[in-house]
């Protein structure tokens, strides 16, 4: 893999600034702001946004967040009722998207990770939230700084310099009559771009040969730096996700005329606030620009940056185009040698490589007549940026169960064919726990049919069900000790379990609940093979330590019934985010 060397020529300064200001102690740790910063002049961060990631000095956990959340809860198993956001060492920021609740939300939070470059949109160039951290110190000299920093943005990555201690930041109020001063101030001074390649593919000439045209064609294929789908492209010859046409189309008296076009290759992929920035030493002399805003960047008065608000998937509105009518140098105009073409080139910080000398046309630098000027081809500049591959994981269950089919058991036709019960806990209470119950059909062919499963066990010691989700128990049993209102659900020794019908009340729904027990076979509806419901359990233990496995499960259903494997003690089971962002992860299973 080649690492594209990190300094750039034209924005040598451009950087990503992250402050962490400490606001206020905690009785085990403290509230900080996180701060990133954007000073870079053209490269933005685009979907699906950035990761922010660091290694804990200590035994730091994360309570709480506004404004992002951690990507993976991590192993919270000592915490018995109060469960913090984050018990990783080394966490995983990712920001909210928009539109999350106000309460969990944070000034400059919420744009799914999407960071304007500070030339482009400075108002929209800084991301923010806030984290409550624990275990960490309440004081300057027991708060331990974190370390080994990282920013991963698409395609890209970044270098970090060290945590740096600095004054504190200060903060007006919202009339701006009073400052307010962080307690204290850690800096990642500079981030500076760092890219991945793996290929890199180049076109010369792609054309009929006329004297006048000209392609120069660039597609980088990108190790990814956060988890997301792959593109689809459009089929063409030089394959590339996008290409930019560069045409020289009229040559006046005192002025000289170009074509911008840009073209989306990608099929599921839009470019949103997208920038694209030239080198050329007439950019300095602009007269005019249509569609596009446009603005020299600082220092380098001859480049360019162009944008525009999006640029849609492939198809019939997939491209974008400006013309730009430049006042003529009559000292340095010239159209020999490929003198009207850029030096350089970038789409959304990406550069393009350029064509070889000889690749060039050759114009008269006179004005021609409109009938020869017609004559003459518009040439083309290609440049493309690159497909995401996909990053996979697997998910671990936590309690597990086994069961084969009753009928001779073992089926030739269906070898691994059973039923998988998994049992999570998911958060402690005052008396117990609260678990989720999930019935796995990975039978090939064989489902359950009406009237449906029936699942019950025995309790280890006198548990009781406070209330259920998704599914009842047959009878409630004996619960005459429990006085007052606060009735459980059942009481019985060996309750019996089955499943709610269509149709009940949302609040009493869960997840692949309610189907009247009926449950699909993996062979014929892989998305309909699963059954859950979650119940409350009391008198049981508040700890790993002190819950007890039920045990001699049985599983009934219409025809033969199921013999049960033993029940196993596994990695807990990791559950995703609706938006597939973050990982919460069970107690115990």
């Amino acid at each position: 893999m080649a690492i594209v060397v990190a300094y750039d020529l034209f924005d040598p300064t451009s950087n990503i600034t992250i402050t962490w200001d400490v606001v206020s102690w905690t009785p085990d740790g403290y509230v900080a702001v996180v701060k990133m910063n954007n000073y870079q002049m053209y490269r933005q961060i685009t979907s699906p946004g950035w990761t922010l990631g660091w290694t804990w000095a200590k035994k730091e956990i994360i309570w709480s967040m506004v404004g992002a959340q951690a990507d993976d809860q991590g192993e919270c198993k000592e915490f018995q009722s109060n469960i913090p956001h984050s018990c990783e060492k080394n966490p995983r920021i990712i920001d909210m998207h928009v539109g999350a609740p106000y309460n969990q939300q944070f000034p400059n939070c919420c744009k799914g990770g999407i960071v304007t470059s500070l030339g482009q949109d400075p108002a929209n160039s800084l991301a923010a939230f806030q984290l409550s951290v624990g275990n960490s110190g309440k004081t300057y000299r027991t708060v331990s700084l974190p370390k080994n920093f990282s920013l991963l943005g698409p395609n890209q990555g970044y270098t970090c310099s060290s945590v740096s201690i600095v004054p504190s930041s200060v903060s007006f109020s919202s009339d701006g009559r009073r400052k307010t001063r962080a307690l204290m101030k850690l800096v990642l001074s500079k981030l500076s771009v760092l890219k991945f390649q793996e290929h890199t593919y180049r076109m010369v000439e792609n054309l009929e040969p006329k004297p006048s045209d000209l392609v120069i064609s660039r597609a980088v294929r990108r190790s990814p730096q956060s988890e997301g789908t792959a593109t689809m492209k459009q089929c063409t010859q030089h394959m590339c996700p996008i290409r930019v046409h560069w045409h020289v189309k009229r040559n006046y008296k005192a002025f000289w005329r170009v074509r911008i076009t840009i073209t989306n290759f990608n099929y599921n992929l839009n470019y949103t606030k997208w920038t694209l920035v030239a080198q050329h030493p007439n950019l300095n002399n602009v007269a005019t620009v249509n569609s596009f805003i446009y603005k020299p960047l600082l220092v380098y008065e001859s480049i360019k940056k162009l944008e525009n608000d999006l640029l849609l998937q492939a198809g019939s509105n997939g491209s974008v185009y400006s013309e730009m009518i430049l006042r003529k140098d009559e000292k340095i105009f010239t159209l020999n040698h490929g003198w009207a073409f850029p030096r350089k080139v970038y789409f959304n910080g990406d550069e393009c490589i350029m064509p070889l000398p000889v690749s060039y046309p050759s114009l008269p630098n006179s004005v021609l007549p409109v009938s020869d000027i017609r004559r003459l081809k518009s040439r083309e500049m290609v440049f493309e940026a690159a497909t995401i591959p996909v990053f996979k994981f697997s998910l671990w269950a936590i309690l597990l169960f086994m069961f084969s089919s009753n009928s001779m058991a073992f089926d030739p036709l269906d070898p691994f064919g059973n039923i998988t019960i998994k049992w999570d806990v998911i958060f402690w209470t005052a008396d117990g726990y609260v678990a989720t119950m999930t019935v796995n059909n990975f039978q090939m062919y064989r489902h359950i049919m009406s009237p449906g499963w029936t699942l019950g066990w025995n309790w280890a010691k006198k548990e009781v069900i406070w209330s259920m989700v998704g599914a009842q128990t047959t009878e409630q049993g004996d619960c005459s000790k429990f006085k007052g209102g606060n009735q459980p659900h059942c009481c019985k020794r060996n309750p019996v379990v089955v499943d709610l019908l269509p149709g009940v009340p949302y609040n009493q729904q869960i997840s692949n609940c309610c189907k009247g027990g009926v449950v699909s076979s993996w062979g014929q509806d892989p998305s309909a093979a699963v059954s859950a419901f979650q119940v409350s359990v009391g008198l049981s233990g508040t700890s790993n330590k002190t819950v007890k496995l039920p045990k001699n499960f049985t599983l009934l259903a219409p025809g033969p019934g199921y013999t049960c494997g033993p029940a196993t003690i596994v990695p807990s089971t990791v559950y995703l985010t609706p938006d597939r962002r973050r990982k919460t992860q069970a107690l115990s299973k």
